[in-house]
């Protein structure tokens, strides 16, 4: 455990939101930096408190729900990754608007989460569902929706439908040329799915 570590679960030793905080941002860390079960342990603890003390509806909670989800994903347990990414747009679902970009995030998990189980038929709807959110309430050069764009084009591609693919792969495309710059990741993976 390192210090910053120590140190911080010291100041909030009781459970409290406070502390429901600290586990997140460990979690977080912890998964961007590829340790994912260390992750998953501070992000379940960080469940366990917001369950006690906030809320079933609290946005806080959504947010722990998706790094949960987030987290799964990564260790390739998928079913639980859908699980936490359903129950954290139910909580977006109840209480934010129907097009706040919130609500698509959550959407986009749902998606990637059935497509990491095979189903791209339901991968392709929520993603799309995201996506018509995205459309609505991003500027069109926004990189989420480039973002967004890729995904469709990835499921119409593992359904077989290349000629739809190749449209939303281009449309992320001309997003990604626009706005970042030539030797950035994700403008290489969108010229390697056009060219796929």
């Amino acid at each position: 455990m390192h210090k910053a570590e120590k140190s911080a679960l010291k100041l909030f030793a009781e459970p409290n939101p406070s502390t429901a905080t600290i586990y997140s941002y460990l979690g977080s860390t912890y998964r961007k930096s590829g340790d994912y079960s260390k992750a998953l342990k501070y992000e379940i603890k960080c469940i366990e408190i917001r369950e006690k003390f906030t809320d079933e509806n609290h946005l806080s909670l959504s947010s722990a729900y998706t790094g949960i989800g987030l987290t799964y994903a990564k260790l390739g347990e998928h079913r639980s990754a859908l699980e936490y990414a359903i129950k954290a747009f139910e909580i977006r679902r109840k209480v934010l608007p129907q097009n706040h970009p919130y609500l698509a995030t959550a959407l986009k998990n749902i998606g990637s989460a059935y497509g990491n189980l095979g189903d791209f038929e339901k991968s392709l709807e929520y993603k799309l569902k995201a996506l018509d959110i995205r459309v609505e309430v991003l500027p069109d050069s926004h990189p989420y929706l480039a973002e967004t764009y890729n995904d469709v084009g990835v499921s119409y591609s593992q359904l077989g439908n290349y000629e739809k693919a190749l449209e939303y792969e281009l449309k992320a495309l001309i997003i990604r040329e626009r706005i970042l710059p030539e030797n950035h990741f994700d403008l290489a993976s969108s010229y390697n799915n056009v060219g796929t």
